[in-house]
């Protein structure tokens, strides 16, 4: 008798004392690993994306874009055909901007209220047994108090005083160990989103995750989204104007990639979110598609533009343009660190504005690493690319070279 039907023999005898046991091979697609897209290109580069059957955490200080990350993926999940319920614990997400992400209102189903985290769970829970959803996305994880921490075992309403440390980490990680197993059998993605306290004061602080270690023994990709110190801003007539900022996304923990510790900046615009376009016009700069010369003017197809961000602006204006754009960038197999696809903003540049006194500010290495100038052995060392070709354009001077 060979191994594997002498494996089958077993497993059925073992099969009628616990049922739900199953044997598969490595190469079995039950096996394998499935994948859901944020619907953010650089994310998905950096992470894969969310695993089908495990749990994604966003987690990182408020006004990060932890909400606008979730309601992007939310809105591929639906694309990709998910039934997506959203457990809005905070009572505090905003469906006006999940519309402006792409969510589509009307498919997308809100679970809100309940008077403990246990309560909002078991019904969450309830809901995903019964095959009503296949995508789950959890805002935020640690905002409902646990029901020990209100009142004891006989109903009596807890006072302030009362010690209740670490109750809600005991039911998370209860919680985790119940739900787990459903969400694993029909490969459902959950996006928990979670806040941060500062930890470890004494030795150097720094921002972690709350409700103990069960949130992070459990996922199975984690990201860190912060705002980095670099601006979105443009000179209007001599004053700057800020359009948002640079979101910083490090990837603190994955299992189905080997990106672990890197991080991404992708551009966030006020009113819009995670900018997709203004990200390909960046990827365009960093890889040679869009040109730089010395005055910051930039050029794309034979067509020159007084700074990257009013390039941006046209982009947006325009979608043969933006199609354009984001064909070259595909067609050169380029790495997409800060490129990706959506539909355009529908604002424009505002006629009013002196484009002439107009810039972008940027990450302090948006082209690359630091680079020597090699002209004549120069030897100048810059930041970056963009450093370079300015100092190529205005400052280097062959002739007063020894």
């Amino acid at each position: 008798m060979s191994e594997d039907k002498t494996a089958d023999g077993i497993l059925r005898d073992i099969k009628k004392q616990v049922p739900n046991v199953k044997l598969y091979k490595g190469s079995a697609p039950e096996v394998q690993v499935q994948i859901q897209s944020f619907g953010v290109r650089e994310v998905d580069e950096l992470c894969r994306g969310a695993r089908c059957g495990g749990f994604t955490v966003l987690y990182g200080p408020q006004k990060a874009g932890k909400s606008t990350l979730s309601s992007r993926c939310i809105a591929q999940m639906q694309k990709d055909g998910r039934k997506v319920l959203v457990v809005d614990l905070e009572n505090r997400l905003d469906p006006e901007w999940m519309k402006r992400q792409g969510v589509d209102l009307d498919a997308v189903q809100f679970l809100v209220g309940g008077r403990d985290f246990e309560e909002a769970m078991d019904a969450t829970a309830a809901l995903v047994r019964a095959g009503m959803f296949n995508g789950i996305v959890i805002d935020s994880l640690t905002a409902k108090a646990a029901r020990g921490e209100m009142e004891d075992k006989k109903g009596k309403e807890k006072s302030m005083g009362d010690d209740t440390v670490a109750l809600l980490a005991r039911k998370l990680s209860e919680w985790f160990r119940r739900i787990s197993p459903t969400i694993d059998e029909q490969k459902i993605p959950v996006i928990i989103m979670s806040q941060v306290r500062a930890t470890n004061l004494h030795t150097g602080a720094y921002l972690d995750m709350t409700g103990g270690n069960s949130t992070k023994h459990w996922s199975s990709t984690t990201l860190q989204i912060t705002r980095s110190s670099d601006k979105i801003v443009r000179m209007v007539k001599g004053e700057k104007v800020e359009l948002g900022y640079w979101a910083r996304i490090t990837l603190k923990k994955t299992s189905i990639c080997a990106n672990e510790g890197k991080q991404i900046l992708i551009p966030f615009y006020y009113g819009i979110g995670f900018d997709d376009l203004a990200a390909a016009v960046r990827a365009g700069l960093q890889d040679g598609i869009i040109t730089l010369d010395s005055k910051n003017q930039v050029t794309f197809q034979d067509h020159t533009y007084r700074s990257e961000h009013q390039m941006v602006e046209v982009v947006r204006a325009d979608v043969a343009l933006a199609g354009a754009l984001i064909a070259a960038i595909a067609k050169g197999n380029i790495p997409t660190t800060d490129s990706s696809e959506f539909p355009s903003d529908e604002s424009t540049s505002d006629p009013s504005v002196d484009s002439s006194d107009e810039t972008a500010a940027s990450p302090s290495s948006p082209t690359g690493e630091e680079q020597v100038c090699d002209i004549d052995g120069c030897g100048q060392v810059t930041k970056n690319l963009r450093g370079l070709k300015i100092h190529q354009g205005r400052h280097h001077k062959p002739e007063n070279k020894e």
